[in-house]
């Protein structure tokens, strides 16, 4: 996502009760590992086996 108004839109109607834990990496890591996208760091939420389905859309355009 490119700005705060994106995140906003991706993540209405997520289901937060689905979250297992969530990741935050910052420094060199997650540039080597994610290239441009990670020069100032990657969040990683992790969320419970069978959910994904569940994902708005937008989100799941950036799952890996």
């Amino acid at each position: 996502f490119s700005n705060t108004q994106q995140v906003r839109r991706a993540f209405r109607g997520f289901n937060t009760e689905s979250v297992q834990s969530i990741d935050v990496i910052k420094g060199k890591d997650p540039a080597d590992k994610y290239g441009a996208l990670g020069q100032y760091g990657v969040i990683i939420i992790n969320i419970e086996d069978g959910t994904y389905d569940s994902l708005p859309s937008k989100l799941k355009r950036g799952c890996r």
